[in-house]
C-alpha cells in the first residue's frame, strides 16, 4: 500500500509536500545541511542502527532532532514505521 502512494505522488503532489515539509520541520533551526546528514536520518529512520554523525567540517543533526522528525511522522503515519 504504501509504495502505491509514492507510485501515485506526482497526483497527489501537494500531500506528499505537506507530509515530507511535516517530517523535516525540527530541522529547519539549522538551515541547510549537506544532503547526507538527511539521508542518515532517513536510513536510521527505516530502522537501520546508522549513526547520524558526519566527519568534520560537515555538521550532523543531534539525536534530538532525529527523534522530533520520527515522533512527527509516528504521530501522523505510524504504519510506515517499523
Amino acid at each position: 500500500d504504501n509504495l502505491y502512494i509514492f507510485g501515485t505522488a506526482g497526483a497527489c503532489k501537494d500531500a506528499v509536500g505537506n507530509l515530507v515539509d511535516r517530517f523535516w520541520e525540527p530541522t529547519k533551526a539549522f538551515g541547510e545541511l549537506i544532503d547526507g546528514a538527511y539521508d542518515k536520518m532517513i536510513v536510521r529512520a527505516s530502522g537501520i542502527d546508522m549513526p547520524l554523525r558526519l566527519l568534520s567540517p560537515y555538521q550532523s543533526f543531534p539525536l534530538e532532532v532525529f527523534e522530533a522528525c520520527v515522533a512527527g511522522l509516528r504521530a501522523h503515519h505510524p504504519d510506515w514505521l517499523a
